[in-house]
């Protein structure tokens, strides 16, 4: 997470915060709660004191604390009993571009990365679908004539990855 994006999510968490007690302030007032009367003026507001009763619990996530909110009836909330945040758990195979770790060569399979649930990309890898295998093609340059006392061989070269062989003709 980039410093900006850091200040940003902090900005935007105050701003809610200010408007969540600035909203709980005038609920309270609105029950009685944190305004005098004059002095000459007797009037029969209600006490209120919150009573917060527990509500959503989210639970945590590899991206996000977990946490639960109260509540009490005048409008007035909050969070706490937050629970830190889980460990990636690396166990999806899935198959796209951003988990791949090598295209499938001659000799061996397409490698992708496990990944967590969230899209995270892990280091341990699983094989999906077969090898190539080789392209060979004979080498004229690299083969030689039959002579005297010496069978001819021809050498085969794999289109692909360059790999070589040899055979007597």
């Amino acid at each position: 997470m980039t410093m900006r994006l850091k200040k940003a999510i902090i900005y935007i968490l105050a701003a809610i915060t200010s408007f969540v007690v600035l909203c709980s302030t005038a609920a309270c007032q609105l029950l009685g709660e944190g305004t005098t009367p004059p002095e000459n003026e007797q009037t029969a507001v209600p006490e209120h004191s919150h009573d917060y009763q527990k509500g959503a619990t989210v639970a945590p996530t590899c991206k996000m604390q977990g946490y639960t909110t109260y509540s009490c009836s005048c409008g007035s909330s909050y969070t706490d009993d937050y629970v830190a945040l889980l460990k990636h758990t690396f166990d999806k195979s899935v198959v796209e571009e951003k988990h791949l770790c090598s295209k499938a060569t001659c000799t061996e399979s397409t490698l992708y990365y496990y990944s967590c649930s969230c899209g995270a990309t892990g280091d341990s890898t699983f094989k999906v679908g077969k090898a190539l295998g080789h392209d060979y093609e004979l080498s004229p340059l690299l083969s030689t004539p039959a002579t005297e006392g010496n069978a001819a061989v021809n050498v085969y070269v794999c289109q692909t990855c360059g790999d070589t062989y040899s055979q007597l003709a």
